[in-house]
Formats: C-alpha cells, sequence, structure tokens
C-alpha cells in the first residue's frame, strides 16, 4: 500500500497564519460568557446585572435593544449592547460590567 505525501505549505501561507495566531493572542480576544457564568458573577458581586447597568446607561439607550452579550475582555467584563433607535439606526454599546459606565468614545 502507498501512502500519498500530505501537501507541503510553502514558507507566506505558515507566516501568514502564525502572524494571525499571534495578532490573535496579543489582543486577547474577548470569550462571551453563558447564562449561567453571568449569574454566578452577578451572584458574588463581580459584575452588574444587566438591569442595573441599563438604569444607569437609560440616557445613553434611546430605542429598544435588539441584542445583547456579557464578554470577558482579559481582567474586564463587558456588556455589549446593539440598540435599535428612534431613527431607524443601530447603535452599539460597549459597557463595563463592573460599574455600568459607558466604554464607547
Amino acid at each position: 500500500m502507498r501512502c500519498s505525501k500530505a501537501p507541503v505549505m510553502s514558507a507566506s501561507p505558515r507566516i501568514l497564519l502564525l502572524s494571525i495566531a499571534l495578532v490573535a493572542a496579543a489582543r486577547g480576544w474577548a470569550e462571551s460568557l453563558s447564562p449561567d457564568r453571568a449569574r454566578d458573577l452577578v451572584r458574588r458581586g463581580e459584575i452588574l446585572s444587566l438591569a442595573d447597568a441599563l438604569v444607569r446607561l437609560q440616557p445613553a439607550i434611546a430605542g429598544e435593544i435588539m441584542e445583547v452579550a456579557l464578554e470577558a475582555d482579559g481582567r474586564r467584563f463587558l456588556y455589549r449592547i446593539k440598540a435599535l433607535g428612534p431613527d431607524g439606526r443601530y447603535r452599539h454599546l460597549c459597557v463595563d460590567a463592573t460599574i455600568g459606565a459607558s466604554t464607547n468614545r
């Protein structure tokens, strides 16, 4: 039985893949957290509940909330909120989940 050789990747694609991996590691891409993990963090007092964060942000959020995700970004916890404004345009907010303040610039 004859085994076929796997194709050998040239140096350029290998360097590209390595570069992508290094950038991803350096950025510390955010990890989405499960609802159970979020409840645990709220229970332990490490983050505000979504309801408490939204009360603090009410003036900044005009319109209907469409999506919310809780993410761990390094040592920070962030609520990522997508809201549909009264003008029909989407607005994206990034909120520090520990204090309920917008991190948008």
